[in-house]
């Protein structure tokens, strides 16, 4: 009789394991799916954000007749921290249904007082954009450990090769 009960135990303790087990399976896969449905919807959020971003500066290029528009010309950061602005390009020099090439140049320009200027200013794209029309692109701001003060860039705009226009922005780190 001694060993029906070793047996006996030793079948529940595995039994005990395998319900441990699936209950563990279970949580996870709930964990998981309530974490992608967490982050699908901020990702939907972004996306639609800056669909609104891209919308309020296309208008804002209309309404100033201007080639070249910044959502912010002055971006406040934290050392090793990461922003992204926006700048709206309008193609007024090609007639509708021509593209031109932007390209895109982040120059270092003047620090005010002891600043050290930012890690890292990148553009992903050099946008495309049909006569007549607007396109925004990101440009993304990435200050290291030492960042600190203020400092003036300039972002020169070129289409084929030619001066499009210059637009200066201020980051100042703190």
């Amino acid at each position: 009789m001694m060993r029906r009960s070793k047996k006996k135990g030793s079948l529940n303790l595995s039994i005990n394991a395998i319900v441990v087990l699936i209950l563990a399976i279970t949580m996870l896969g709930l964990g998981l799916g309530f974490m992608r449905n967490m982050f699908g919807g901020v990702s939907k959020q972004f996306s639609q954000v800056t669909d609104e971003i891209q919308r309020d500066m296309v208008d804002r290029l209309k309404d100033s007749g201007k080639k070249i528009v910044l959502n912010t010309y002055e971006v406040k950061m934290k050392q090793s921290s990461k922003e992204t602005i926006y700048l709206a390009i309008s193609n007024q020099i090609d007639a509708p249904g021509e593209n031109s090439i932007f390209s895109i140049d982040i120059n270092n320009g003047n620090t005010i007082g002891d600043a050290r200027c930012v890690g890292k200013i990148d553009t992903l794209e050099n946008p495309t954009v049909s006569g007549g029309d607007a396109k925004v692109a990101p440009i993304i701001i990435q200050t290291d450990a030492k960042a600190e003060g203020t400092c003036e860039y300039n972002i020169v705009i070129k289409e084929d090769g030619a001066d499009f226009g210059v637009v200066d922005f201020l980051i100042t780190v703190s």
